[in-house]
This record gives C-alpha cells, sequence and structure tokens, in this order.
C-alpha cells in the first residue's frame, strides 16, 4: 500500500507539473478566447480599425464610406459617406482620440474628434488632385510627416507639415504604381520601404522599393520576392519583428528579409512546417498587422492567426466564428487593442504583454533596434506646425542617439 500511494503521489505531482506547464504555454492561446463581440458589420466592408481611445468603438469602410459604433456593434453610423480610404493616426500632444483621415472624390479630410466634425486637409501640391488620393500613412512617431499614395497616376507624396503642402516624392518609383504599405527601418529612421500594386499588367516585377534618404529617392529591394505576374497581386502589408523585415502580398504567400530588405525569402505560413514557396497553394494574405512587441497578425481567406515568435509558427486567431472564413484584422501597436471582422460579425480584445518571444538576431552594429522607429534628430528638434489641422507634437519613444545615413533627411523638400 505504502508503495501504491507512493507511485500515486508521484503521478499526481507530474500531472500537476504538466498542468501548470500547458497553462503557460497555452497562455496566449486561452487569452484569444477573451473577445468582445461588436455586433454585425455593415455589408461589403473591406477596411477596419479599431479605437485606441474606446474599448468598444470600432471603424468599418465599405462602397458607403465610413462608419463608426460606439455600442458594441448595435449601431453603426456613416459619419463619412463617400470616402475611400481611412487611416487612424495617433494624435500625440496629449491628445487621448486619434486623427482619423478620410479621401475621396471630395478630397483628404481630418477628424480629431472620432468623426464627428471633419476639416479639409489643403492639397496644395498633390497631382492631378487630392481626389487620386488611395493611401495615406505618417512617418513613424511623428504625425506631421505624411505620405500620400496615388492611384497610379501621381506617384507618392510626402507632407513634412500635417499636410499644408505637399511635395512629390515618388523619384524612382515605377509609374502607374499604388503605394499600399509603408514602414521605416527602427535601426535607421532615414531608410523606409514602401510596398507597391500596379494599374496593368505591363509593369516591373518590383514589388518593394527602399530609399534611404527619407523617402526622397527610391530603389528596388525586391531580390526573392515572387508575385504572379499579371494576377493582380500587390503587397498587403510590410513590417518588424524584431530585426526581421516581412512583407505581406495579396495572393503569394508572405516574404521576410533578416538584411533589411537586401533579399528576401519564403515566409513560413499558417499550416506549414517549412518555408517552400508554393504559388498554388499560398495563403491569400487580405490584412497584415504587427504589434509593437513584434507581433505579427494576418487576417487570410480562411480566418486570422498570429505569431508570437517572430514568424516561425502561427496560431489561429479569434473566435470560433471566425475560423476557416475570410476574416480582416486591424491591431493597434500602442494599445495592442486587436479587431476582428467576417461574415459572422465582428470582435475586438486586447492583447497580453509579455507574450512575445522573438528570436535573437544579430542586431546592427553601433545601433539598438526597437519595436517603434525613433525620430531623425532634424525631426525631433524641429517638429512643423499646419495651418489646417492642429499642431501635432511627436510622441518619441526614448531610444539611444543612432547614426543617421549622409544625405537629405524626411524634412527636406523634394526637388
Amino acid at each position: 500500500m505504502k508503495m501504491r500511494f507512493g507511485r500515486t503521489k508521484q503521478a499526481a505531482a507530474l500531472l500537476c507539473a504538466w498542468v501548470i506547464a500547458a497553462l503557460a504555454f497555452l497562455g496566449p492561446a486561452l487569452a484569444q478566447e477573451q473577445w468582445t463581440s461588436l455586433g454585425s458589420i455593415p455589408g461589403g466592408t473591406w477596411s477596419i480599425a479599431p479605437d485606441p481611445s474606446d474599448g468598444t468603438a470600432m471603424y468599418a469602410l465599405n462602397s458607403g464610406g465610413i462608419s463608426r459604433t460606439t455600442d458594441k456593434g448595435a449601431t453603426w453610423n456613416v459619419c463619412s459617406p463617400g470616402a475611400t480610404m481611412m487611416r487612424l493616426v495617433a494624435s500625440g500632444g496629449g491628445q487621448a482620440t486619434p486623427l482619423l483621415y478620410a479621401a475621396g472624390a471630395s478630397g483628404l479630410r481630418v477628424s480629431g474628434d472620432g468623426c464627428k466634425t471633419w476639416k479639409d486637409v489643403a492639397t496644395q501640391g498633390l497631382n492631378p488632385s487630392a481626389a487620386h488620393v488611395r493611401w495615406l500613412a505618417p512617418y513613424p512617431n511623428n504625425a506631421s510627416v505624411l505620405y500620400a499614395g496615388m492611384d497610379g497616376l501621381g506617384g507618392l507624396y510626402r507632407s513634412t507639415d500635417a499636410g499644408a503642402t505637399w511635395q512629390p516624392a515618388s523619384k524612382g518609383l515605377p509609374a502607374n504604381s499604388w503605394a499600399t504599405s509603408l514602414t521605416a527601418d527602427p535601426a535607421n529612421p532615414s531608410v523606409i520601404y514602401v510596398g507597391l500594386r500596379y494599374t496593368g499588367n505591363d509593369h516591373s516585377t518590383a514589388y518593394m522599393y527602399k530609399s534611404t534618404d527619407g523617402g526622397l529617392t527610391w530603389r528596388s529591394s525586391s531580390l526573392g520576392i515572387h508575385v504572379l505576374p499579371n494576377s493582380g497581386g500587390y503587397i498587403t502589408g510590410i513590417g518588424w519583428s524584431g530585426n526581421t523585415l516581412f512583407a505581406a502580398t495579396s495572393a503569394d504567400g508572405m516574404y521576410q528579409s533578416a538584411d533589411r530588405g537586401t533579399t528576401w525569402t519564403a515566409a513560413t505560413m499558417p499550416g506549414r512546417t517549412t518555408a517552400v514557396h508554393d504559388s498554388t497553394g499560398s495563403v491569400q494574405v487580405s490584412s497584415f498587422a504587427t504589434g509593437a512587441d513584434g507581433a505579427l497578425l494576418i487576417g487570410t481567406e480562411q480566418g486570422a492567426y498570429q505569431s508570437l515568435d517572430g514568424g516561425r509558427t502561427w496560431q489561429t486567431l479569434g473566435p470560433a466564428q471566425t475560423e476557416g472564413r475570410p476574416t480582416l484584422v486591424a491591431l493597434d501597436p500602442l494599445s495592442g487593442r486587436v479587431a476582428l471582422a467576417g461574415a459572422g460579425g465582428a470582435w475586438s480584445y486586447k492583447m497580453p504583454t509579455g507574450t512575445v518571444t522573438l528570436p535573437r538576431t544579430t542586431s546592427v552594429p553601433g545601433t539598438q533596434a526597437t519595436s517603434t522607429p525613433p525620430l531623425p534628430a532634424s525631426l525631433a528638434t524641429n517638429t512643423p506646425t499646419s495651418t489646417s489641422t492642429p499642431t501635432q507634437t511627436p510622441t518619441v519613444t526614448p531610444t539611444p542617439t543612432v547614426a543617421l545615413v549622409n544625405g537629405p533627411k524626411p524634412t527636406d523638400r523634394v526637388e
């Protein structure tokens, strides 16, 4: 009896240890179940954004414009009819509500009060007109520096005064290209990457471009990226997880670069165990987001996924209603708020901290890579002001001084 009792006690201890280890391993996965339902979403929604200032608020964009809910999806109100683009930008300056930009036939507008009232953004210098703006992104950590992507007729433009004036910033980019995504190098803020799509079948095979002078000039950085020709494929998003740069495509899977965009290899995708590129079986990535801690989130035709280890493995993300269905995903990197939307409805939750474990990589000598790119010295000391929108004070993440590349800076005017 004593022997049996001893073995039972030992087995119980082993079982307890196994349960503790399992809970530790499944902690991030269990946190995924703590979703808040936001009800249904407007039909035909192709873009979503969580409002970091309000846990029950969310934006949706469809052919009718921008809609907003503040009651967990019980009601949706169209607050910007006719808009074809929306972008939430952290406003800084102690203002909790982010700036919401919208573009459409009426031009470029901005709201600082959650889509209640709007102001026109000056569009001097945008050609052919502001009605051709299809995409907009801020420079990291500074809402006064904006990049506007046109519909293939005007290329890329940059503003260093919160949209008061604009200058062409597409020297070196292929003609008839659309800008779809932008990010900066966390170890060198003057290095910027932009992802492209094309308006016609006769176009360049390069889909990723790199600028070493803050966006003044561009060169192809697409070696290893294979988007099927004439398939309408394009870069849906780019972002960092540690020192690895990721690029998601609409039909040809994902790619990763360990040498800051010099070369690319096919990234491991959900449901795969190797990073072998298969153009016939690639997961279509409709939306892509990265967290400040290096978390990777993707929305695909078969549900949403997250990677908490730098893209080595993937886990399903979201409630059971989204699994196996086309799903959109969005993430506010500062607050950690995640939003999912699909045919079954919309959901939101806050990502727990401390769940991301990135692989060890060699940092750039003399610099320290951070999740949020630091400001160039010229932007940190001379923040532009705007006559058309409230003055934006950049929120700078304290980081060691980084060496900037020689040449023009993002605040220099384009010839």
